[in-house]
């Protein structure tokens, strides 16, 4: 219906915003294969064939499908696919960036492209490649710090889209050099991660790192077999995922359930 009277074309650039702000709806709604069906039809007419696209709308329009497409592949598996949709979107949001003269829209788009990056780096951790992951992700935490100490120079002290990218991508590092056994350093990226978040409580982004990092902390403890710290963080993990809605809470009561029999052990040889 949205280009049945002949008014617009299905290859129109109005009608294709429309298809993904359809296909963006009916993944939140849990639709993920209907959502991913359009997304790709969508990508392919703006990306394979869109010669007929103003170039400034194709490059955003690439950034808006990512955005959502990317989850979707990566989400099932298909992480080449994934790395493929987020390295599109990287040279796109790049392009961008050089192009854009307002102030306030580039950092935006700097922050896009950050994410971006760490998506790429999460889908090569996801792949088994933790070598570029974690080349990827140090390399954009660099840049994260630069741009946090220019920000913080020029006087800049508000919650936005940059709040605790940095922790975010200390604690993908933290996961990708545990997945290597380098649990000594997976613990360090994991504590410097919670600092970081735990200076901005009630952000959301924030409040979610930390629900996490404490949660990998105790999985690092666990591994190590220090079975009373591992169930300390597993229940501070939880409480604080119960308090700000964040964090995987079922993961978590998994952790905590697999410890507990452990714990109601020792308490019947105490009592012994």
């Amino acid at each position: 219906q949205i280009y049945a009277d002949g008014v617009l074309g299905e290859e129109s650039a109005e009608v294709q915003e429309i298809v993904v702000r359809l296909a963006t709806a009916a993944s939140l709604m849990g639709e993920r294969e209907p959502a991913e069906r359009m997304l790709e039809d969508s990508w392919r007419r703006v990306v394979g064939g869109g010669d007929g696209y103003e170039e400034e709308w194709q490059r955003r329009q690439v950034c808006r499908i990512a955005r959502v497409l990317g989850p979707l592949v990566t989400d099932k598996g298909d992480y080449e696919r994934g790395l493929e949709v987020y390295g599109e979107a990287l040279q796109a949001s790049r392009w961008l960036d050089d192009r854009v003269e307002d102030v306030g829209e580039r950092d935006r788009l700097r922050a896009e492209t950050a994410g971006f990056v760490a998506s790429l780096g999460e889908t090569f951790a996801l792949k088994g490649d933790y070598e570029s992951a974690r080349l990827v992700l140090q390399g954009l935490l660099a840049e994260i710090r630069e741009r946090n100490r220019e920000a913080g120079e020029a006087g800049a002290t508000k919650v936005d889209q940059w709040t605790c990218l940095d922790a975010v991508v200390m604690l993908d590092l933290a996961q990708v050099v545990g997945q290597q056994g380098k649990h000594e350093e997976s613990g360090a990226w994991a504590n410097s991660a919670l600092a970081v978040a735990a200076k901005h409580g009630g952000v959301r982004a924030c409040d979610n790192c930390y629900t996490h990092s404490v949660h990998h902390l105790g999985t690092l403890a666990e591994n190590s077999a220090r079975l009373d710290d591992a169930l300390t963080m597993y229940r501070r993990a939880l409480e604080h995922g119960r308090k700000t809605k964040t964090g995987n809470l079922e993961q978590i009561k998994s952790s905590i359930s697999r410890l507990e029999p452990d714990e109601e052990a020792k308490q019947i040889i105490k009592k012994k």
